[in-house]
């Protein structure tokens, strides 16, 4: 199955949702997204729009930025639906995972040093 129907990418992005333990700006989401050639950034973005619309994707701004999350809805349709997302897809999310993990625990540790310095100041 590649990932072509929106069904597909949702799931997808639930599965990367799912796995962050921050909020992920739409950039890095839609890159960490895009580990099959079948769709676009704009398919990406269609789908993620389409989450958010059933309540399995919410959208914050713990920063400057809007960034996206799993709702609880989102996370458990997520896992009851894992399975049906070819091994190797998840074995591909899995390495990109790892990379945009580590890139939100650092922004993350940044916000909070500056969020700490502007009430310091005050």
């Amino acid at each position: 199955m590649g990932l072509r129907d929106t069904y597909a990418i949702k799931l997808l992005l639930l599965y990367i949702l799912n796995r962050l333990s921050y909020p992920c700006a739409l950039e890095p989401l839609a890159e960490a997204a895009q580990i099959d050639d079948g769709f676009t950034y704009f398919d990406v973005v269609q789908a993620l729009s389409e989450l958010i619309a059933s309540g399995h994707a919410a959208e914050s701004k713990p920063g400057e930025v809007i960034c996206y999350s799993a709702t609880e809805k989102g996370k458990a349709h997520g896992e009851i639906m894992e399975s049906d997302l070819p091994y190797a897809l998840k074995r591909k999310a899995g390495v990109t995972l790892m990379e945009l993990a580590k890139n939100l625990e650092i922004e993350n540790l940044v916000r909070n040093v500056k969020a700490s310095n502007e009430t310091e100041e005050t």
